[in-house]
């Protein structure tokens, strides 16, 4: 299209960041006494729910967390002006030339999280460490 081919991983990095968010996950579980008998990382997978649940669930270990990129959509209301032009000096040669770049075209991706757990205690233990980052 328009001639020449171009990729910048834009959306592969938007995922990767996404995953990286919930990169470090660990829960405890104490015994009645409240000592740690264990700590776990929890496993974090990028996949499809369905393919992410057709697993032998004898098989799989718990706690699990994964994740899926589910959507793009284009956003009206944060869209600039489409012949808006953003300028900056070329500093990587010795010519003075300007490099310019018109304005960003806005959307939105949508990704789903996925918990899985045998029981409520490791559930809680996840999902308070993820919900103070999220308004």
């Amino acid at each position: 299209m328009l001639g020449s081919t171009f990729y910048h991983q834009t959306i592969r990095k938007y995922v990767a960041v996404f995953g990286t968010l919930f990169n470090d996950i660990n829960i405890e579980r104490k015994n009645s006494s409240g000592t740690v008998v264990e700590r776990l990382k929890v496993p974090l997978a990028y996949g499809p729910k369905q393919k992410w649940l057709d697993r032998k669930v004898v098989a799989t270990r718990t706690p699990r967390m994964g994740f899926a990129m589910t959507g793009v959509s284009y956003d009206s209301v944060r869209k600039l002006n489409t012949i808006g032009r953003n300028v900056k000096a070329n500093t990587s040669s010795t010519t003075t030339s300007m490099v310019t770049m018109y304005n960003p075209v806005p959307y939105n991706f949508d990704f789903q999280l996925f918990i899985l757990v045998k029981n409520a205690e490791d559930g809680t233990q996840i999902l308070e460490q993820i919900l103070p980052y999220f308004t």
